[in-house]
């Protein structure tokens, strides 16, 4: 049997990322500005003609890999504790929970 680990030291670790995705990301003031209404004149203009060439994909930032990180976590976390999963309230792992009344 694993010794037991307390809560207090996995909440402990898991601050920082916690801290770091709720911080606003430094581009997030620019693209609201440019999010905001249009102008009058960019209203009224004709549609450019669609590119035909695909955008170069967008690059993944810093606190959206953090973000991806955690949730992956957090999936594995559930995935190995059924029991806390039920308790959260994700039935996905029922099949898995352990079962104490019988002889086995």
């Amino acid at each position: 049997m694993s010794p037991a680990r307390p809560r207090w030291l996995l909440s402990l670790l898991l601050l920082p990322l916690t801290l770091a995705l709720m911080s606003p990301a430094p581009t997030d003031a620019a693209t609201r500005k440019a999010q905001k209404k249009p102008v009058a004149s960019q209203a009224k203009a004709k549609p450019a003609a669609k590119p035909t060439a695909k955008p170069a994909a967008k690059p993944v930032g810093k606190a959206e890999q953090l973000q991806r990180l955690y949730a992956d976590y957090w999936e594995q976390s559930l995935q190995l504790n059924p029991l806390q999963a039920t308790f959260q309230g994700d039935p996905r792992w029922n099949d898995q929970l352990p079962n104490y009344l019988s002889a086995e």
